[in-house]
């Protein structure tokens, strides 16, 4: 970028760059700065919808929090008509967490005034209140991982990433639908999984909290790759079809193959041990607890959003326990089980500080002091 598009792209910024907006350069004079303008002008508005980044949003002509009079409107240069001639350097970078602390109270006129040395009309402040809040209210998340909070400059200029997390706010919004590997993992497992379930199950073997070995088995699982023995019947001669469990103890079924839903869930030597696993990590085996499909192969749908994302751990790490006792031709253990999950929820809530919120946020308690 040249001098002379610094700057234009300055002149028009009222001292902050992050108010470059495309109705200052003229789209036939100036085509490619008009562009650049139009691709943050979009960047904008996104971010602040995205996660719930609105906490840091600037406020100051940003499209996605606006009031009605008696159409949309937003605080632009007119709406700051004297206070811009007075304070524009504050005006231009006001941002949501200048009226609304993190929990989403709002701040009272004195604060605001004395925070950000700007003098305004109690009116105009009530109405920018009201704004913040009606937009933290529409943009806020229940999920825990949506719960992150960035600026936009941080998001610009974040490069560990690349520019993956810009291109994916730029890019035309896509068609909600079930993924094809999601729909026959729902049919192999007899369940029913929406569009906005099969997300959370799709990215779960994308967790860094995973070793490698996991997130390796989560993804053939939910891709329907796994080297279950009615898959592996087709390319080798004389495989049993049936089940490596029923096998060892002697009691298979020549008429059930060992699928995804019998080996996880239905064969006699597994359903005890995942019945069991879910009432210890559920209660501490205070009460028995049954578990559907849907929740122990998708997700669960509980009130505390924070037990729903460690229940949905616990399930993958009993499903990891149970491929391993195949693999090694050992028969599931209820004691192994809870050994094995105890130890690895304890690696993931040491190393990830999302997860060890999200487990004490859960009030369950199946790991014990550490």
């Amino acid at each position: 970028m040249d001098d002379y598009w610094k700057q234009r792209i300055f002149s028009k910024s009222l001292g902050n760059i992050f108010n470059l907006r495309a109705k200052h350069f003229d789209k036939d004079i100036e085509p490619v700065l008009h562009t650049l303008a139009t691709a943050y002008e979009t960047f904008l508005v996104e971010h602040t919808k995205s996660k719930e980044n609105c906490k840091k949003s600037y406020i100051f002509d940003n499209q996605a929090i606006f009031f009605l009079d008696p159409n949309l409107r937003t605080f632009d240069a007119t709406y700051f008509d004297e206070e811009l001639r007075q304070f524009r350097y504050q005006v231009t970078n006001l941002k949501v967490s200048d009226v609304m602390l993190e929990d989403g109270t709002a701040l009272d006129l004195d604060t605001f005034c004395n925070n950000t040395g700007i003098r305004i009309r109690e009116a105009k402040f009530r109405c920018m209140r009201d704004a913040v809040l009606d937009a933290y209210a529409r943009y806020r998340k229940t999920d825990l991982f949506d719960k992150t909070v960035s600026d936009v400059a941080t998001s610009l200029c974040r490069v560990k990433k690349g520019s993956r997390h810009i291109r994916k706010i730029l890019s035309p919004s896509r068609l909600e639908f079930v993924p094809h590997n999601i729909i026959k993992f729902a049919e192999t497992t007899e369940c029913v999984f929406n569009n906005k379930e099969s997300p959370l199950i799709n990215g779960l073997w994308g967790k860094s909290f995973f070793d490698n070995a996991t997130r390796t088995f989560l993804f053939k699982l939910h891709n329907n790759t796994l080297g279950l023995n009615a898959r592996i019947s087709h390319f080798v001669a004389n495989q049993s079809r049936t089940c490596t469990f029923c096998n060892l103890t002697r009691n298979p079924d020549p008429d059930v193959d060992e699928t995804v839903l019998h080996l996880f869930f239905q064969c006699r030597s597994t359903e005890p041990i995942v019945l069991g696993l879910q009432s210890w990590a559920i209660n501490n085996d205070q009460q028995y607890q049954t578990v559907s499909r849907k929740n122990y192969f998708g997700i669960y749908g509980t009130e505390n959003t924070s037990r729903n994302v460690i229940m949905q751990i616990v399930a993958a790490l009993i499903k990891k326990y149970i491929w391993d006792c195949k693999t090694r031709f050992a028969i599931p253990d209820l004691e192994s089980g809870k050994d094995f999950i105890r130890y690895e929820m304890d690696r993931i809530i040491s190393q990830s500080g999302k997860m060890y919120k999200a487990y004490f946020a859960s009030d369950l308690n199946f790991i014990g002091d550490f």
